[in-house]
């Protein structure tokens, strides 16, 4: 006995998969490559500025001390999505050579992220958090006479969050343009868990001396939520996090 209900769901399923296809392979590859995700890219997110009471209050006040918590930037995605795509590449290849009228750019289309390290900072990732520093000093700068040598920068073990540090630091300090680089123990040294991490090459690659100020590795501050056994028993397994937020 044939489902009707189900054979139509199954079309509906199909009819989707093509329409999204043919949308990826008629669109600019570079939006693509760097949108592959499992999380939404920043700049999908619409976030905009806004005024409130309580920022107008702020206005009448003067900052003596402030303490920025960014997250890190746009990244590769994880082994899960990228086998899946990978997957999905391969069954529709099927398809195709069975008949189906998949576009034809298809069989030319590369699979995105298939020969990238996993979970790591992207050079869109890199580039956001290099104007996120440069728009964070111009901002502080208006409020306070500092130096440097004022400012600590902390990051937890993560490669993709110490690649972002170093990146916002770059703007920060008004750093010339830094190329990107995939690996951390070209700046952090070959430890597992490093104690701190230069933020950029050796003083001699660009002759800038403010390059000599250290990212200080923080698990206990920044991923408390990984190692603390009542945060994982008391909140995360009973998903309290949720209805916190």
């Amino acid at each position: 006995k044939v489902d009707l209900w189900q054979m139509g769901g199954l079309f509906s399923a199909f009819f989707a998969v093509l329409t999204y296809l043919f949308c990826i392979f008629n669109r600019t590859p570079e939006t693509f490559f760097s949108g592959l995700s499992s999380k939404t890219a920043y700049r999908f997110c619409g976030l905009k500025s806004y005024e409130d009471q309580v920022s107008d209050q702020f206005k009448r006040c003067s900052l003596v001390h402030v303490n920025a918590l960014f997250r890190h930037g746009t990244r590769t995605p994880d082994s899960k999505s990228i086998k899946s795509f990978a997957d999905l590449y391969k069954r529709l290849k099927k398809s195709y050579d069975s008949g189906s009228p998949i576009p034809n750019k298809f069989l030319t289309h590369p699979i995105p992220f298939e020969d990238a390290p996993v979970k790591e900072l992207l050079p869109r990732g890199f580039e956001e958090h290099d104007g996120l520093g440069r728009r964070f000093s111009y901002l502080m700068r208006q409020y306070f006479n500092f130096t440097i040598e004022n400012i600590n920068f902390y990051s937890s073990s993560i490669d993709r969050c110490i690649a972002s540090g170093r990146a916002f630091y770059n703007g920060f300090i008004d750093g010339p343009p830094v190329k990107p680089i995939w690996n951390r123990t070209l700046y952090c040294g070959d430890d597992d868990l490093p104690k701190y991490c230069l933020l950029d090459e050796p003083l001699g690659a660009n002759n800038h001396n403010s390059y000599s100020k250290n990212i200080t590795i923080n698990n206990y501050l920044l991923r408390f939520f990984a190692d603390c056994k009542n945060y994982i028993e008391k909140i995360e397994k009973i998903n309290l996090h949720f209805k916190i937020l």
